[in-house]
């Protein structure tokens, strides 16, 4: 099951169907009575048959025969043996369902036989948890499913926990050792709770990062993982590259992808300093693509990078309303080379290697800026940054008079775009009157359409993936979103490109921008000529960006006029009208309708975690009630001691006494607790009345209280009145009250 969930490629449950009849063969061949040689011959005879009959489920045509789909198999499996003998990426995915097949097929072989026939637990369950380890390992999506390897561990513990005591209660009985009657109940609850406490300690426990990139680094460096054959082996595997620590965020392309990235890693800090015109939100860009081809993003210029030392101007196209900003980026990746930016980098005070095309005039159109050597963990650089904040008046003046070299690059299109793209792209574009308010209505059509969505299935046989996605789907992340919108804009004669990084990320306690992987974003740059590359946001669970009108108007004025342009784009994204409020009213509900549609999944998955929490407690605070498994605990914790002889630490005697003490009796210990609070330590001979005497001379205040709490305590013990509980405790809150303020005021007067 943990196999299927990674979602890796098709028919991963086939391997779940190998291992449940690997484990009722193994079973049978534990109980029969076959030596190891006949016992190897039946699991050989049996794979053959059984492995190819079972790969051939991944042809659901019923017009081929089983011969047929045996040739079949045969053929794709000696296709990817000849592509791997010459080293070429072997699409196929076939290769990879086949020793998924093999491998859960000989552990559930293997499980079944040692349960039965060696009685061996430890053999049984090895195998299956390593293979749980590795694939934990390798899915992107650990985090999301950390809690479910938690709950295999608790059962694992458990089961051998209850075979131990199996165990030992056969050997009890051989060395006539007695067990107390209730003594299976107390052993099982304190097993359970100290597995249960043993995996929250273990999951919440705090580990360095150095610790983890040591080990990180030495499974990076085992030949497994550095061998170029073995990547092209299981190409065919629908896996996007996950940040592993190396450095590189990004690679040369970009596929659409079935996963978007997940995780809590710090990735970067970033300190920005004050501006005096800030853009609405930032975003921290680590390469650029223009050219989109067959679902993947690559760039049409194959350059050498161009290296610059540290402190020297990048010769980028510069634009005058921009403003020069010091940003500090803090790196917390061990092993960084592709460097994260901001918008327009000029300097940088790192030797870099900038991947770029050179423009006409010189200028570099940039697309990843690479350091020399790799980054250490806590590494600082900065740069500068050309920062722009346009107007939605300056961007809708732009005009259309672009460079030649923005359309020559940035207006490519698939040439087999279906039709269906390019008649959404009219209908969007149907009367606009600048470029702006296309990518405005764009983005508008995107963030009310396509709900957002972590993971995106692979798009039907023959079926444009865009296309899919758009119009039948749509449901999907940044990729799919941007990509749309990029297409769309191209297909309306908008030159626009796709840029990966990352999200703003949260503001920390100083101010600093704390970046995490869970950050790492797709997003689109829109052209405007004399202002250069502006971004738009069409991905749902990103916050919508609003910028400042520019109108010569007052700043009340500028509020309506910015809350106009918000409940427009609100209406055209949720498709239902606001209610008719006043402006400030306004901007709240629409606000808070965009936080709840971002952020309700979380709510609604930390409230179910806070429900459950609450429920165990409730749980536990009841059986106690009912069982007092408490009390039972502590006694068997005392027999033990007893039985090998050793002193019982005093600590649980004390606390084995109060536990065994009536209600009544425990509401009298408040006299104890206030005779200490008042500086009083008294002689453990004291009687009852003793100790309320002395009481009664520090608070005589009291006496009456004192001496009604002393009454409740001897009715209990000396007559068949069983007391009032509810008022001795109400007594005994009273008087240790009384007691503490009395000790403050000492204090106080000193």
């Amino acid at each position: 099951m943990r196999l299927v969930m990674t979602k890796w490629t098709p028919y991963l449950g086939l391997a779940e169907v190998a291992l449940f009849w690997g484990i009722l063969l193994g079973f049978a061949l534990g109980y029969s009575t076959f030596n190891r040689f006949s016992i190897i011959t039946l699991t050989l005879g049996y794979s053959l048959f059984f492995t190819p009959w079972l790969l051939t489920n991944i042809f659901n045509d019923a017009l081929y025969t089983n011969l047929e789909k045996f040739i079949e198999i045969s053929e794709r499996l000696k296709l990817t043996q000849e592509l791997y003998i010459a080293q070429d990426p072997i699409e196929d995915p076939l290769i990879f369902i086949l020793l998924a097949i093999l491998l859960f097929w000989i552990i559930g072989i293997y499980a079944g036989y040692a349960f039965l026939r060696k009685k061996n637990i430890f053999a049984a369950l090895l195998p299956s948890t390593l293979a749980i380890l590795a694939i934990q390992h390798y899915d992107n999506r650990s985090a999301s499913s950390l809690w479910i390897l938690g709950f295999y561990f608790f059962f694992l513990f458990l089961l051998l926990a209850r075979l131990d005591h199996l165990q030992n209660q056969k050997r009890w009985e051989r060395e006539k050792i007695i067990a107390l009657p209730d003594g299976k109940l107390d052993i099982s609850i304190i097993t359970f709770i100290a597995i249960a406490s043993l995996l929250l300690l273990a999951w919440n426990i705090p580990s360095t990062r150095t610790e983890w990139q040591a080990v990180s680094r030495w499974w990076q460096e085992l030949p497994i993982n550095n061998n170029e054959k073995f990547d092209n082996f299981f190409s065919g595997l629908d896996n996007p590259n996950q940040f592993e620590n190396v450095g590189v965020f990004y690679g040369e392309e970009l596929a659409l992808g079935n996963r978007s990235y997940q995780g809590e890693e710090e990735i970067v800090v970033v300190h920005v300093p004050k501006m005096e015109t800030r853009p609405p939100r930032f975003y921290w860009r680590v390469r650029s693509y223009d050219t989109y081809l067959n679902g993947s993003w690559q760039n049409s210029s194959k350059e050498n990078p161009t290296d610059f030392s540290a402190q020297t101007a990048l010769p980028i196209p510069f634009f005058p309303h921009s403003e020069l900003v010091a940003i500090t980026f803090t790196n917390q990746s061990d092993g960084l080379t592709n460097l994260i930016t901001s918008q327009q980098p000029i300097l940088l005070d790192l030797d870099i290697e900038a991947y770029h095309t050179t423009l006409p005039e010189g200028e570099l159109d940039l697309n990843l800026v690479r350091t020399k050597e790799p980054l250490p963990e806590e590494e600082r650089y900065t740069l500068r940054s050309a920062l722009n904040a346009p107007t939605v008046k300056e961007l809708r003046e732009a005009g259309t008079k672009y460079p030649d070299w923005v359309l020559d690059r940035y207006l490519q299109l698939p040439a087999n775009l279906p039709e269906s793209i390019k008649a959404l792209a009219t209908q969007l574009s149907d009367g606009k009157e600048t470029p702006y308010d296309v990518a405005r209505s764009i983005t508008n059509h995107l963030r009310g359409k396509i709900e957002y969505s972590t993971e995106v299935p692979a798009p039907p046989a023959g079926r444009d993936a865009l296309e899919w996605f758009i119009f039948t789907h749509q449901k999907g992340y940044c990729n799919y979103s941007a990509t749309a919108q990029v297409v769309l804009l191209r297909a309306s004669g908008i030159p626009s490109r796709l840029v990966v990084g990352f999200a703003q990320g949260e503001l920390n306690e100083i101010g600093n921008y704390v970046v995490r992987t869970e950050n790492s974003h797709a997003w689109v740059e829109v052209y405007f000529p004399e202002i250069g590359w502006v971004e738009f946001e069409p991905t749902l669970n990103q916050t919508r960006i609003l910028r400042p009108s520019g109108e010569e108007i007052n700043e009340e004025e500028e509020d309506l006029f910015d809350l106009k342009q918000l409940r427009e784009d609100f209406i055209e994204e949720a498709n239902i009208p606001l209610p008719e409020r006043g402006g400030a009213e306004e901007k709240v509900v629409a606000m808070l309708w965009d936080m709840l549609k971002v952020k309700g999944r979380k709510f609604f998955f930390w409230g179910i975690i806070a429900l459950l929490a609450v429920g165990v407690l409730f749980a536990l605070w009841h059986f106690n009630r009912e069982q007092a498994w408490v009390t039972r605990a502590l006694r068997s914790i005392i027999q033990i001691y007893e039985k090998n002889n050793r002193d019982v630490p005093a600590w649980i005697v004390r606390w084995a006494r109060w536990r065994n003490t009536n209600p009544i009796a425990r509401a009298f210990y408040g006299v104890n607790t206030s005779l200490r609070l008042l500086g009083e330590e008294t002689p453990s001979h004291f009687t009852p009345q003793e100790r309320v005497d002395l009481l009664i001379k520090l608070l005589p205040e009291y006496e009456e209280e004192i001496k009604a709490l002393l009454t409740e305590h001897q009715q209990s013990f000396y007559t068949q009145n069983e007391g009032d509980l509810e008022t001795a405790q109400e007594l005994s809150r009273s008087i240790r009250w009384q007691a503490f303020k009395k000790k403050l005021k000492r204090e106080d007067y000193g």
